[in-house]
């Protein structure tokens, strides 16, 4: 068999912070692929799509790593395997919240077979689970017996993170928290709730019926509700008073909204000063808002531009939301949900993949939004992460990756500077 070079495998099972390795392991400069999935199982047998997959990365985890250490390792001589490990109670906890039948319903054949080979069934059951963790756990304990030096086992929700892992890659400590992901309330928060907020801030200002009236048509007349209209009616008034009067209030709606779903995250925004390094560093989480919209004049005072919002947590954007008002346009996605669009002609469509079924408005409205037509892949040095985090979101709900055009590794933000290199879209292996 031919062999390659050394990798990074994080074998720990699903739910023990497999994504906060990863994270952590992008961090530390790995090209790294998290949750990479499959669309063949037998077990003990490498499939090739995987195979290509680890070919590309210096680092893979989660489904199926875990249940392939053994052929990985003979693959991948030199490998390091890093093995998550979580308090037994909590982990059956979040596998009864993550592994329910309605989960269950939507995988391939190919992975209810490998959690038939792990757990011995496709639902969450506390017992066989209890017993898979303790088995998985056991298998890998005796296999790198002889080889201490080859594994890492890693209690990340315990605390351990930093100290033990840079030691054992041989890196130096990095400068700022270690991820924390899927640890907040915020982990669980749906794309249509981000998906709502920005909607909401567009339709403040869409001409789509005369002002402030059209909002009032067939809407529940509260007082919270009319006082909003009027005082966006307001602004859209005040407006050539005031250029940055829209953008400010539009802003203030977003961050609200926001604050309401979790006071505790950071907003950054171009339309606020940005914190010192030394204060985001410390930062797993933070929304980027972009409120780059203005109101033309005219009878309707239509507005022009995007409204944009991002969630980022460990440095990579989780879920984003742009809206366009010249093509009355929502795009929305979210890692490991998928994405959609939605406009007043077509309403809302599911977005499976980039390549596939994406319509070609979408990418249009992409790329324009980032600065590049669709014959040059390569974006211009200079935008901010307020500008590309949430399509970055979005391309990554679609199978694609925005990466650094020099180096080829992924976009990461919250860095010291907020300004990008030139980047480049491309399709994640």
């Amino acid at each position: 068999m031919e062999t390659q070079q050394p990798k990074i495998f994080g074998i720990g099972l699903s739910k023990t912070g497999t994504t906060s390795l990863a994270n952590a392991l992008a961090i530390l400069g790995y090209r790294v692929k998290d949750n990479p999935g499959l669309r063949h199982y037998t077990p003990g047998s490498l499939p090739d799509e995987l195979i290509t997959v680890v070919d590309a990365h210096d680092a893979v985890t989660d489904t199926p790593i875990p249940s392939f250490f053994r052929q990985l390792d003979e693959r991948y001589p030199g490998s390091k395997f890093i093995l998550t490990v979580r308090d037994r109670t909590a982990w059956l906890r979040s596998c009864r919240k993550q592994f329910t039948q309605a989960h269950a319903e939507k995988q391939s054949e190919a992975h209810r077979r490998l959690f038939m080979d792990l757990y011995g069934c496709v639902t969450f059951d506390e017992d066989k689970f209890s017993s898979g963790y303790e088995r998985h756990l056991n298998r890998v304990l005796e296999y790198f017996s002889d080889r201490p030096e080859d594994l890492l086992i890693l209690d990340i929700t315990g605390g351990e993170g930093w100290e033990k892992l840079c030691p054992f890659l041989g890196r130096s400590i990095p400068d700022q928290p270690f991820p924390k992901a899927n640890v907040t309330r915020i982990s669980w928060l749906p794309m249509d709730a981000i998906a709502d907020i920005v909607q909401e801030a567009a339709e403040s200002l869409s001409p789509a019926l005369p002002w402030p009236w059209r909002r009032l048509r067939g809407a529940p007349l509260n007082p919270t509700r009319v006082a909003k209209i009027f005082l966006a009616s307001a602004v859209r008034i005040l407006n050539p008073l005031g250029p940055d009067l829209v953008c400010s209030y539009l802003h203030r709606l977003i961050s609200r909204r926001l604050e309401s779903v979790d006071p505790s995250i950071p907003i950054v925004s171009p339309l606020s000063p940005v914190p010192a390094w030394e204060q985001r560093k410390r930062w797993n989480h933070l929304w980027y808002v972009d409120t780059g919209i203005r109101v033309l004049p005219g009878a309707k005072a239509s507005p022009a531009g995007r409204i944009s919002v991002a969630l980022i947590q460990d440095g990579q954007p989780l879920m984003g939301a742009v809206y366009d008002f010249h093509k009355d346009t929502l795009i929305c996605g979210r890692i490991g949900k998928g994405a959609f669009v939605q406009d007043a002609t077509e309403g809302r469509r599911n977005l499976q993949s980039f390549g596939e079924s994406a319509p070609t408005a979408v990418v249009a409205c992409l790329g324009k939004h980032l600065g590049t037509g669709s014959e040059d892949p390569i974006v211009r040095a200079g935008t901010m992460e307020w500008e590309t985090a949430p399509v970055h979101a979005i391309l990554r709900a679609l199978g694609m990756e925005l990466q650094e055009a020099a180096t080829g590794r992924t976009l990461r933000y919250n860095k010291r500077s907020l300004v990008n290199p030139a980047v480049r879209i491309a399709t994640s292996p």
